[in-house]
């Protein structure tokens, strides 16, 4: 049988909404088994959690329910900065602003240049890579930041409220 599977059988598209909806917990679990990896290791019969984890959860046990509370007080920054409406200011930037973004530039290049060197990557896939993140996810924070900010979101949302 050829073509698409979605031409030769529509039927699969009836299983899109389940699909969007199962995405996350499916994203969620395979985090969680990944940090699972991470923290435990492999080697033994037991569970013996490694010296990281105790780092990781070592203020938590020092002040109780620190990460929630920075967790909290980050997402109401981002709601508060992401209801303000969006103004485009065409300045020209500082001399420090572009200072900063030169050398995380040459850092960043710099790095993955070392990295191939050593063979530990290759430049083909290190640009594959930079190519992935841009359009996976710069490009889309970026939309959703503009379109939330926008005038027209924002008399929307004021009219469901």
């Amino acid at each position: 049988m050829s073509g698409s599977p979605l031409l030769v059988r529509p039927s699969y598209l009836l299983g899109l909404p389940q699909f969007i909806i199962y995405l996350p917990i499916a994203l969620t679990y395979s985090r969680a088994q990944e940090f699972n990896a991470a923290m435990f290791p492999v080697y033994s019969n037991g569970l013996i959690p490694s010296w990281q984890l105790f780092l990781l959860f070592l203020p938590e046990l020092i002040f109780p329910s620190l990460f929630l509370h920075w967790g909290t007080r980050g997402a109401r920054w981002l709601v508060r900065w992401l209801r303000q409406p969006l103004r485009l200011n065409w300045e020209k930037p500082d001399a420090k602003t572009i200072t900063v973004l030169i050398v995380a530039v040459v850092s960043l290049v710099a790095i993955v240049a070392y990295q191939a060197s050593l063979g530990l990557v290759s430049l083909t896939y290190a640009l594959l890579a930079f190519q992935i993140l841009l359009q996976l996810v710069l490009v889309p924070t970026f939309l959703f930041i503009v379109i939330v900010r926008s005038r027209q979101f924002q008399r929307l949302e004021n009219w469901f409220v």
